[in-house]
């Protein structure tokens, strides 16, 4: 009888344990209120209905909502090109969850935008870049012959934001040209452009976005 009683309890504290599991898209009022204050986004089905999930990828807040998650991408990638802007919370911060808790790993991974394919490599500490991002590129169907890929930018992030020198390469892996990024600035204060041989071919100076100088070289 007790061992029946003992099968029966330990039925019944699975089920309890199961219930207390998040899946994803299921409703929010699941997600609200957990105890362990993860952060998970809004995914609108109806005016009545919403469901949930938990935070995973980028991100451009640490709280939970709508519109604010990136899938599979860098952020810093805006209509397939490499720029760094405001996001929409006012900053230029971007984060990344991994089952709703801020990250702490080494992100390697692929994805591809306008037929491309990129391969990211960054340090993640709670939730946020630091530290040196590499970026390496290939073509979609150069990738079905070869998992070789070229490298395609490199630059450093801090707390988040995209700071200081970016380099970028070009087809014959030389340098094409190199940003300069300030803290808190949306646009390049500085870009050179060389030339496939490498040589420094033109300096443009920004205030903001707004050009206010050039040299040729």
């Amino acid at each position: 009888m007790k061992l029946m009683i003992s099968i029966l309890l330990a039925g019944l504290n699975t089920i309890a344990l199961a219930q207390k599991e998040y899946m994803p898209n299921q409703p929010c009022y699941d997600f609200e209120n957990n105890k362990e204050s993860m952060v998970y986004d809004i995914y609108p089905v109806s005016s009545k209905n919403d469901t949930c999930s938990w935070a995973n990828d980028w991100r451009n807040t640490k709280t939970s909502g709508i519109s604010q998650h990136f899938e599979g991408a860098l952020p810093l990638f805006i209509d397939t090109d490499f720029i760094k802007v405001q996001n929409p919370n006012g900053g230029f911060k971007y984060y990344h969850f991994t089952s709703g808790k801020p990250s702490n790993r080494k992100l390697n991974y692929t994805f591809s935008m306008d037929k491309k394919v990129y391969e990211v490599k960054v340090n993640i500490e709670n939730g946020m870049a630091i530290g040196k991002i590499t970026l390496f590129y290939a073509d979609a169907i150069s990738l079905t012959r070869s998992d070789r890929f070229r490298k395609y930018a490199e630059g450093t992030v801090r707390n988040g934001e995209v700071v200081g020198d970016w380099v970028f390469y070009n087809t014959e892996s030389t340098i094409s040209h190199a940003v300069s990024y300030q803290r808190g600035i949306g646009h390049p204060r500085k870009i050179k452009q060389y030339s496939k041989e490498g040589k420094l071919e033109l300096v443009t100076i920004y205030d903001g976005d707004k050009e206010i100088a050039r040299q040729d070289y």
